[in-house]
């Protein structure tokens, strides 16, 4: 075998190992775009245990003792949330510009919330879901000096140290869902007893939204309409890169098979 007919042979491999995960990846877009064709509800109070795909407003859950409601405290906005994630990044600049980043703490805390439209209410346990949050807020340590000091407070706690001059800076970003949000969900309704000796849940239908194994379960906050054109249009543009690069693979082991003919 010469070299030229061995480097046609990787070539087309190469050609097929891109093609797959492509193809896959774009199965996935296309089983989500699905399942919100089959699954989609338009009220509360027509959600039947199983997968279901609706829109609601994110309220707290309210304590029986303080009727005060279960909210969470984001780090740095200080904002009340019912989820929020964080992300702790260190970036280098070259000649004006950032250049790279190098992550250096990011985490999610959640609770357990309700959704509500106007005609019922249900339990939504968040956790393990897939976050699509857009929903952010964003700080540069060294354009915001107001949020240098909590800055510092959590670089310390990874043993780090704000950076000085201008070459290196510190991004956080946070993503969070206020109480009144309005947010998508596709995830599985499944029939449990709700916690009414802690949280007043006497509104709530005896379903909550969760995880379940083999299902998918994905908070965002688009709209229904949004969420399914970027899952039909992600799905389009990987079976047409992963098609493309499969076709190159097939024309490029043919031509070999005819050199040899």
């Amino acid at each position: 075998m010469s070299i030229h007919t061995l480097f046609s042979y990787l070539t087309g491999l190469a050609f097929f190992l891109f093609a797959l995960p492509m193809i896959k990846k774009g199965w996935g877009y296309w089983k989500i775009k699905q399942c919100i064709v089959q699954n989609s509800v338009n009220q509360i109070r027509d959600i039947q245990p199983g997968l279901v795909a609706f829109s609601a407003q994110a309220i707290p859950l309210i304590s029986r003792e303080s009727e005060l409601p279960q909210l969470l405290k984001t780090p740095l906005a200080l904002k009340s949330a019912l989820y929020y994630s964080y992300r702790l990044s260190e970036y280098h600049r070259k000649r004006g510009f950032f250049f790279y980043s190098m992550p250096i703490k990011k985490g999610e805390e959640t609770c357990i919330f309700c959704l509500e439209d106007e005609t019922s209410q249900i339990l939504l346990d968040p956790h393990n879901a897939e976050m699509k949050i857009g929903k952010n807020f964003n700080v540069d340590s060294f354009l915001d000096s107001d949020y240098r000091g909590r800055i510092a407070s959590l670089l310390q706690s990874e043993g780090k140290s704000l950076p000085l001059g201008i070459l290196k800076t510190i991004i956080y970003q946070e993503n969070y869902i206020e109480p009144g949000d309005q947010i998508f969900i596709l995830g599985t309704a499944v029939q449990e007893n709700l916690p009414n000796n802690e949280w007043d849940t006497n509104d709530l239908r005896p379903l909550v939204i969760k995880k379940q194994k083999g299902q998918p379960f994905i908070i965002t906050d688009d709209n229904k309409d949004l969420f399914y054109r970027l899952n039909q249009n992600n799905a389009y543009l990987f079976f047409f890169l992963g098609g493309f690069f499969l076709i190159l693979s097939i024309m490029t082991l043919c031509s070999i098979l005819l050199k040899i003919d």
